[in-house]
């Protein structure tokens, strides 16, 4: 399947391309979930997977690689992540937007 990929020029400006990609990815699903009132916990609409699963929707990133993008992210302030699962062995990390991401969208 054949896709595009979409990102906002001025947080590429802020935090680079890479980043920019991947959180157009997370503000699009976060958005959705809204929009369907789904995932919604502490006051937020959340999204979700694994490192692996994001390699695998950006194939030109490895593992190591999602990891250090989102952690950039969080640690910036255009994410915040959590643990909602509902098996306590689950690690799989959820992610939603912040005040400074929702400025730009």
């Amino acid at each position: 399947m054949k896709r595009d990929i979409a990102f906002n020029v001025e947080v590429a400006q802020e935090v680079g391309v890479e980043c920019a990609v991947l959180l157009h990815h997370i503000v699009w699903w976060v958005h959705r979930n809204r929009l369907n009132d789904q995932n919604h916990h502490d006051g937020r609409y959340w999204t979700y997977n694994t490192y692996k699963t994001y390699a695998k929707l950006f194939p030109f990133w490895n593992v190591s690689k999602v990891k250090r993008l989102m952690k950039k992210l969080e640690a910036e302030g255009w994410i915040v992540s959590g643990n909602h699962n509902q098996l306590q062995f689950d690690r799989t990390r959820w992610y939603s937007t912040t005040n400074r991401t929702e400025q730009f969208y």
